[in-house]
């Protein structure tokens, strides 16, 4: 990706592409990778409207400041 503006285009649409996936395909988002709630991952991101949840060293950072120099 060349512009990290372009990230609120994709990521939301890639991150529905994954719900659904789990959803069809028994609670697994990669062949070897299983959710243990898919239930909790759609209730986060329909909290954010379907846009990413970003994190650092497992702590949540706002969507301002994950891109920003000194993060």
């Amino acid at each position: 990706m060349q512009n990290v503006a372009q990230l609120d285009e994709v990521v939301p649409l890639q991150i529905a592409e994954r719900l659904e996936y789990v959803d069809g395909n028994e609670g697994w988002m990669e062949d070897s990778v299983m959710s243990l709630s898919p239930a909790a991952l759609r209730a986060a991101y329909a909290a954010q409207s379907g846009n990413a949840i970003w994190s650092k060293n497992g702590e949540a950072i706002p969507r301002q400041t994950a891109f920003s120099a000194g993060s």
